[in-house]
C-alpha cells in the first residue's frame, strides 16, 4: 500500500474472499474507476488471489496487473509459476520468507519494456545487467532512479535454496493437504482454501479459522491461540490488524481509499489462528501432534 503512495497515486484497499482470504475479484472489479491504473492481487499466506477472474476484467479496463507473490515462492497457477501470469510479480526475500537473503526482492515480466525500466530503476538509472560505471544510454528524462540492488552474496544465498524450493514446496503441500483434512473434519474449525486452480501451492503460514458462533460463551479466538500454546505449538493471530489500522501504516486518511472490508475484519479480528511454514517441515511424529492439539483444544472450548 506504501509503495502506491510513494509513487504519488492513491491505494484502495478493497476486501477479501472468506475461503481463500486473497482479494475478492467482484470488490476489485465495483472498485474500478476512470483513474484507475493497477490493480496488486496479494497471494496471501497459503492461497492465490483468483487471477481467472482478476485479469480479464483488468484486461478490459486496461489495468495492469502487479502480482505480489512475497508468500508463494514457486507456487503455480495451472501451467504458470506465480509472477508469471500478470503483467508483472513482486517476491520478498525478508528473513521470515520462503526464499531469504535476509532482505532483498525481485520483480518478473515478460516486456522488455518494463523489464529495461525496472532494471534502470533498481541500478541507479543503468540497464538491467550493466555494471556500474559502465558507459551507457541514460535513463529516461524524469526516471528518478534508486539502488535497490541485492549483493552477490546475498544471491548465493538464494540460488542454494532455490535448488530445494520445488521439494520443499512438494513436501510442505503433502503435509498440509493432510492436517487441512484433518482439521476441516474438526466442528468449528475451517482452513484457509488453496488458490483455485493452484497446481502447486506454496505456504507461507498455514491458517486455521475458528467459528465463534461455535464456541463457548465467553471462549474467543485469543483463548484458543492462548490453550494452543500451552499445549507447546506456537500458534499466533497473526498480525493482530487490517493493513489500514496497522501501527506501521502511517498514510493519512486523505491519501488512501478504503471500500468495505467487513470479511477481512471479521476474520482478522475474530477467526484467524496462524502457524508459520517451519512447522510443515517438521519430523513426522512431530508434525503428527499438531493436529490432536487442535482437536484437544476445540474439544474443550467448543459450546
Amino acid at each position: 500500500g506504501e509503495a502506491v503512495v510513494y509513487r504519488g497515486a492513491t491505494p484502495v484497499i478493497v476486501d477479501i474472499e472468506p475461503d481463500t482470504l486473497c482479494m475478492d475479484p467482484a470488490a476489485f472489479e465495483a472498485a474500478i474507476t476512470e483513474r484507475t491504473r493497477a490493480v496488486i492481487p496479494v497471494h496471501l499466506y497459503s492461497s492465490m488471489a483468483d487471477l481467472d477472474r482478476i485479469i480479464p476484467v483488468a484486461r478490459k479496463h486496461g489495468i495492469a496487473v502487479i502480482e505480489d507473490c512475497a508468500h508463494t515462492h514457486g507456487a503455480k497457477w495451472g501451467d504458470r509459476f506465480a509472477g508469471t501470469v500478470g503483467d508483472i510479480g513482486s517476491f520478498s526475500f525478508q528473513q521470515s520468507k520462503l526464499l531469504t537473503s535476509g532482505e532483498g526482492g525481485a520483480v518478473t515480466t515478460d516486456s522488455d519494456e518494463l523489464a529495461e525500466k525496472l532494471g534502470r530503476l533498481s541500478h541507479i538509472g543503468y540497464p538491467f545487467g550493466s555494471r556500474q560505471g559502465q558507459k551507457v544510454a541514460p535513463p529516461p528524462q524524469g526516471l528518478i532512479c534508486h539502488n535497490y540492488r541485492v549483493t552477490e552474496f546475498q544471491a548465493e544465498i538464494l540460488i542454494s535454496q532455490l535448488e530445494h524450493l520445488q521439494e520443499d514446496n512438494e513436501l510442505r503441500a503433502r503435509r498440509a493437504d493432510a492436517l487441512r483434512a484433518r482439521l476441516n473434519a474438526i466442528p468449528g474449525l475451517r482452513v484457509q482454501a488453496k488458490g483455485r486452480r493452484t497446481t502447486l501451492q506454496a505456504y507461507y503460514a498455514f491458517c486455521v479459522m475458528a467459528d465463534p458462533a461455535q464456541l463457548k460463551p465467553g471462549v474467543t479466538r485469543d483463548t484458543l491461540v492462548e490453550a494452543i500454546r500451552a499445549e507447546g505449538l506456537s500458534a499466533s493471530s497473526g498480525w493482530g490488524n487490517v493493513l489500514y489500522k496497522h501501527q506501521l501504516w502511517t498514510v493519512p486518511p486523505s491519501q488512501f481509499r478504503i471500500d468495505s472490508c467487513e470479511t477481512a475484519e471479521r476474520i482478522i479480528y475474530n477467526e484467524l489462528i496462524q502457524l508459520n511454514h517451519q512447522f510443515l517441515l517438521l519430523p513426522e511424529d512431530e508434525f503428527a501432534k499438531i493436529g490432536d492439539v487442535f482437536e484437544k483444544v476445540m474439544n474443550a472450548y467448543r459450546g
